[in-house]
Order: structure tokens, then C-alpha cells, then sequence
């Protein structure tokens, strides 16, 4: 029982991980955007 326990737990912070990594990843690429749209409106290609 308390294997189970420890695997379920290593799973639930693997998938954790993984959201928060793809979580970071997406607002740190909007305010990115965010960022370079403000500062180049008259050429709005994303380099980021």
C-alpha cells in the first residue's frame, strides 16, 4: 500500500511538473509578445 502511495504521488508530480513547465512556457511567451508588439508596432513579427 505504501508503494502504491509513493508511485501515485511521483505521478501526480510528474504531470505537476509538466504544467507548470507549459504554464511558464505560455506566459512567459505572452508577456514576450506582449513586450515586443508594445515596442515595435510597426513591425509586429514575434523573434521570441
Amino acid at each position: 500500500m505504501k508503494r502504491l502511495k509513493s508511485m501515485l504521488l511521483k505521478e501526480v508530480d510528474m504531470k505537476y511538473n509538466k504544467l507548470v513547465m507549459i504554464f511558464t512556457f505560455v506566459i512567459l511567451r505572452d508577456t514576450c509578445y506582449i513586450f515586443y508588439n508594445e515596442n515595435n508596432k510597426n513591425n509586429s513579427r514575434l523573434l521570441c
